[in-house]
């Protein structure tokens, strides 16, 4: 027998067989995006975060099935997603994007598509000249051996407008390249698990090494900021991976900056699209 409550406004869960108590399922946090529309499909048993042995309930939502284990606090073991990443909104792996919204100093759309031609007369973005974003990205660390944002010397809107030109003639756009990213990141943070299947092909995320260079935060003014965390993908057909900080996707996808080009902290259009060569098709 299965019965289904609420405690405290939150799913519960309670197994009984022969009048006697089997289970008792009571989700953390960080599953309620994952019951959102999930139904049990059987009763089974896993091995918790400590690797012991409980009972515990398969569950299966719109993409992903896993076993919620028999432990009060809950915990979750044998995820897997059965459904192609394509086919899965960000929005159902607990990302949301922000909308997109035109500069109020310029005709700049933050987080859609712009021309070279305007990117290159920006004066500013925001609350910010382009001096200040600069001068900014000068002092943020891109977490690659202490590289900054941006080198001395280098120009933003030239940093800027060559990575929009090389993406319009691979005919793609930088929220393209973004939410591949995105994704991955989602799969972790969701706590997923570590591969995933986009187009076909079949991923890997792991955390990479984390340099000593504090919080990364946005040159932009804007509200982005991050851990010093670093992500790597790997596309398992080809071994080829890609690195980077989990600031660069919104940095990417709503200005279109993937980081200096004289430092290592640049994360190269090119090598995402390698990594994820359905784009390319």
């Amino acid at each position: 027998m299965v019965w289904e409550r609420q405690l405290n406004g939150r799913p519960l869960v309670i197994t009984v067989e022969d009048n006697v108590l089997t289970g008792v399922y009571k989700p953390a946090e960080r599953l309620e995006s994952k019951l959102k529309g999930a139904v049990i499909i059987g009763y089974s048993e896993a091995k918790n975060r400590y690797q012991e042995v409980n009972s515990a309930i398969r569950v299966e939502n719109a993409f992903t099935r896993f076993d919620i284990v028999a432990e009060y606090s809950g915990d979750i073991a044998n995820v897997e997603i059965f459904k192609d990443l394509k086919d899965v909104q960000l929005a159902d792996l607990g990302l949301k994007m922000p909308e997109v919204q035109k500069d109020p100093a310029s005709d700049f759309k933050i987080g859609a598509v712009n021309p070279t031609e305007l990117i290159l007369k920006l004066l500013g973005l925001g609350r910010s000249s382009i001096g200040q974003i600069e001068n900014e990205a000068r002092m943020v660390d891109g977490c690659s051996s202490g590289d900054k944002l941006l080198a001395a010397g280098e120009k933003l809107v030239k940093v800027m407008a060559d990575d929009n030109d090389k993406i319009q003639k691979m005919g793609l756009t930088h929220q393209d390249l973004a939410k591949r990213l995105l994704d991955a990141q989602a799969m972790l943070d969701g706590s997923y698990g570590n591969q995933f299947k986009l187009h076909g092909t079949d991923y890997k995320v792991s955390g990479g090494a984390s340099p000593m260079c504090g919080q990364l935060r946005s040159p932009f003014n804007d509200k982005y900021s991050t851990s010093i965390s670093f992500l790597r993908i790997t596309n398992l057909k080809t071994s080829k991976p890609v690195d980077y900080s989990k600031l660069y996707p919104y940095l990417i996808n709503q200005y279109g900056f993937y980081g200096s080009h004289q430092n290592r902290s640049h994360v190269n259009p090119e090598t995402i699209v390698e990594v994820f060569d359905h784009l390319r098709k």
